[in-house]
């Protein structure tokens, strides 16, 4: 499945990039594009198929089932989106190529290409690129935050690609005084507007109708009027189709972000039109992106949100009780110092909401760095293993803070300890002594933290407690106890 996600997504990108340009710029059909469109005809209808055996998950008032009977998926399909996939993979170019046989005159040409509008019934599969993304989202790590920062970005530019095919989709359609001089060649230059200027790339007639009356003129459009007040100068070339559609997403870009026009404007009623209803659609996209991503980028780092709300509240606390200076220092030093604390703190409570089994493999992974340094642990079972790095508690001490932590195993995860003449650097630990039952035989001697220190601890009751369902390991560990008792 992930092979043949892979070649949806492709296709659903090739047709919601590819399509619109397509209509709106490419008059005639390109044998490239011909192809690549019937293969993806082929894609879909593929799909098609696979839908009718694809198992289908549906709500209901017990939760999430998945429906497998063959023939409740197919009701299923045709009821909801086989007629949408059906009108998706119809021939409207085979279509369009019939009736041009018998097109006759700039109007019926007009008619035809109207029609071509109909392949953008595609674009409906977009709708149907959910169950795909949330699939994809498991397989990506990427935060939430920076995929829907994605999403935003993807939906600005298909946005404005669209807008900008309409846009330029209508200005060719009604542009019919721009004539490009490989027009005028196919078609004998029968008004002889390159007899005037053979060199120049583009031409226009005049105007039809009422010279004095604008509702009159026919032909007119903004591609007409761009290119009639460029300069000379200018490289821009209005029977381009790519210099067309860089105008057009020049308008749509404009028109999305509410910066105003410059000098691509609508001319006649239909563009008025049209720029209307581009301009109210983008309003509210625009503003539902602009506050959808403040709103996401204010989550972006919630642990540097929480760094910054404790520094806060300390400072109004310090000045609150004007607290003296040497003490401020020393407050906002241990919150900074404190931010690894937190980070492992917040990793911890990420996996409390997992399953047993999973909870307990990222247990013993998190803690693989410094739990197999320990030698009563070395050669115990995995389970084991698992079930004791759950146990294990993360603590935070400020420099030549004293640690008592007297029937506990204690690893030094961040920092540095003194105890009894030694210097124990991360993944050093101490108080396996527990193990021993007598508390006599044991060394209660405290430990100071001789920088910010991160040490994580595992108590005697926690570690019997797991030892209930492990006896055999139980008996491994007595053996190296000196006490006669244990």
């Amino acid at each position: 499945m992930r092979l043949w996600d892979f070649i949806l997504v492709f296709c659903l990108v090739y047709t919601a990039l590819v399509t619109p340009y397509e209509i709106a710029f490419i008059p005639d059909r390109d044998s490239i594009l011909l192809v690549i469109n019937r293969i993806v005809d082929v894609v879909f209808i593929k799909d098609m198929v696979m839908q009718f055996f694809m198992k289908v998950e549906r709500n209901t008032r017990q939760g999430k089932i998945w429906v497998r009977d063959r023939w409740k998926v197919a009701v299923l399909y045709v009821k909801t989106w086989f007629l949408i996939d059906l009108a998706s993979v119809l021939p409207y170019d085979d279509f369009t190529d019939l009736l041009q046989e018998s097109a006759d005159g700039i109007q019926s040409v007009k008619i035809l290409r109207t029609i071509r509008v109909l392949r953008l019934v595609k674009l409906l599969r977009i709708l149907k690129a959910s169950r795909m993304v949330k699939r994809w989202e498991n397989r990506i790590a990427l935060k939430s935050t920076s995929l829907y920062l994605i999403k935003f970005a993807m939906l600005i530019i298909l946005s404005c690609h669209w807008m900008a095919c309409i846009w330029g989709f209508l200005g060719l359609l009604e542009g019919s005084m721009l004539k490009c001089k490989d027009e005028l060649q196919q078609d004998g230059d029968p008004l002889g507007l390159m007899a005037s200027n053979p060199d120049a790339t583009y031409f226009f007639e005049e105007r039809a109708g009422d010279a004095h009356n604008p509702s009159q003129w026919f032909g007119d459009s903004w591609v007409v009027r761009w290119a009639a007040s460029r300069a000379a100068s200018s490289p821009t070339n209005p029977c381009d189709n790519g210099t067309v559609y860089i105008a057009a997403l020049y308008w749509s870009v404009m028109t999305m972000t509410s910066v105003g026009y410059g000098d691509v404007l609508p001319y006649t009623p239909a563009e008025y039109l049209v720029c209307t209803t581009c301009m109210m659609i983008s309003s509210i996209v625009w503003a539902y992106i602009i506050g959808a991503a403040c709103a996401v980028m204010s989550k972006m780092d919630p642990e540097l949100s929480e760094f910054e709300r404790r520094i806060d509240d300390f400072n109004a606390m310090a000045h609150d009780q004007d607290l003296p200076g040497h003490i401020r220092w020393r407050g906002r030093e241990f919150i900074r110092e404190q931010r690894f604390h937190m980070h492992y703190l917040r990793n911890i409570d990420a996996w409390e909401g997992l399953g047993a089994d999973l909870r307990g493999t990222v247990a013993r992974q998190m803690a693989s760095h410094y739990i197999n340094h320990i030698w009563f642990f070395k050669g115990t079972k995995a389970q084991f293993r698992e079930d004791c790095a759950k146990n294990f508690v993360p603590m935070f001490y400020e420099r030549r803070e004293v640690i008592e932590k007297p029937v506990q195993l204690n690893v030094v995860e961040r920092g540095a300890v003194g105890r009894l003449g030694r210097i124990l650097v991360p993944w050093g630990y101490w108080g396996e002594d527990m193990l021993i039952r007598m508390a006599m035989l044991r060394q209660d001697s405290s430990a100071m933290a001789l920088t910010y220190t991160e040490i994580m601890s595992l108590s005697r009751d926690s570690l019997s407690h797991v030892l209930l369902d492990f006896p055999e390991v139980s008996l491994c560990l007595a053996r190296p106890c000196v006490s006669p008792g244990a």
